[in-house]
């Protein structure tokens, strides 16, 4: 079940005796300067009563038990997985290639950041909100895009807490 707050839903609420679009700009760059912030700087973001906002990194275990490797961990990397199989399959539709058993795949590898995935993560440990586990955070699609770009920008040299599973 989804049920999204939006800035709408909070202007609706509120009476704050400014026009939507005003209030939608003021919202979005103080959203956009906490994550800024956030990536840039380290910033954890304590939020009263709802618990915190912060980048953590991890490292995916490739290997699962037996030693094999743990494709459910991996992300497919599907610009350069097609660009293969246009190599390997030349001629063939994408429709015959998906029928080909054992094509090849291939993974991201994160050597820009040594196998690490960065992620922003919500921190609910503090939090009193009732059913607490039923809630997730899901940032906009341009804070997790400003977020590769500069995971995969050398010149940054950012670096954040690991997420331990322990």
């Amino acid at each position: 079940m989804t049920a999204d707050y939006r800035v709408k839903d909070i202007y609706k609420e509120e009476d704050t005796g400014i026009d939507y679009k005003t209030f939608s700009a003021f919202i979005t760059e103080c959203n956009a300067a906490l994550m800024r912030a956030m990536i840039l700087e380290n910033l954890v973001l304590k939020l009263p009563s709802m618990g915190s906002l912060q980048i953590k990194k991890f490292k995916p275990s490739l290997l699962d038990e037996e030693g094999n490797i743990n494709k459910k961990a991996m992300k497919v990397d599907f610009g350069e997985t097609r660009k293969l199989w246009a190599q390997k399959y030349p001629g063939l539709t994408m429709e015959e290639i998906k029928k080909i058993e054992d094509r090849p795949i291939v993974y991201y590898t994160n050597k820009h950041s040594d196998g690490y995935i960065y992620k922003i993560y919500w921190d609910t440990l503090t939090t009193n909100l009732p059913g607490k586990s039923c809630y997730k955070f899901r940032p906009a699609r341009s804070h997790g895009r400003f977020l590769a770009s500069c995971a995969k920008n050398s010149k940054l040299n950012i670096d954040f807490y690991e997420k331990s599973y322990a």
